[in-house]
């Protein structure tokens, strides 16, 4: 059996501790997910996922900005008879828009 599971999201948050018009910090202003899940066998399912996220600043009072990414996850699932075991792979490659010039 196959399964996607996705989500999109866009976030415009605000506070009012920081003058007007300040960004939130770490909170993207786009973010998505799909995740794709795969059963084998009756207990062991094989799964890949995309997560994308926009630049986020570093504090509120902070010029420093974040760089968005994209990133690569995968999965295996193994499910027992109680309860389930969850080994993955997080970040089986990342992407960053732009690179990462002068690092």
């Amino acid at each position: 059996m196959w399964t996607v599971g996705r989500c999109a999201a866009y976030m415009a948050a605000s506070t009012v501790s920081a003058p007007a018009g300040s960004r939130v910090a770490q909170e993207p202003r786009r973010s998505l997910s799909l995740w794709n899940d795969y059963q084998l066998r009756p207990r062991v399912a094989l799964g890949l996922g995309l997560i994308s996220r926009t630049a986020v600043f570093a504090a509120i009072d902070d010029p420093v900005v974040l760089p968005g990414y994209l990133r690569v996850d995968g999965a295996i699932f193994y499910s027992r008879r109680r309860g389930c075991s969850l080994p993955s792979i997080t970040a089986v490659f990342a992407v960053q828009p732009g690179g990462c010039e002068g690092h």
